[in-house]
């Protein structure tokens, strides 16, 4: 096989990352409520963070527009 291409380094990437992850309770091609957490929290952590925060704030601009008003006290 020749040099892959970024996307197939990242798709391999991936599937590395699900298997290490779903054969933690035997059945490789599936992930458990727990594994999918543990994979997740493992290797989404700080993604999900960030992600969380800007959630918050969309939110509070939405409450803000929805109620006319930009100010904060």
């Amino acid at each position: 096989m020749g040099h892959l291409s970024p996307l197939e380094d990242a798709m391999n990437t991936l599937i590395d990352v699900f298997r290490s992850h779903s054969h933690r309770d035997g059945d490789g091609d599936y992930l458990s409520r727990r594994e999918m957490r543990e994979l997740f929290n493992a290797e989404l952590g700080q993604f999900l963070t960030v992600l969380y925060s800007l959630s918050l704030s969309l939110s509070l601009y939405i409450s803000l527009s929805l109620h006319g008003t930009f100010v904060l006290n």
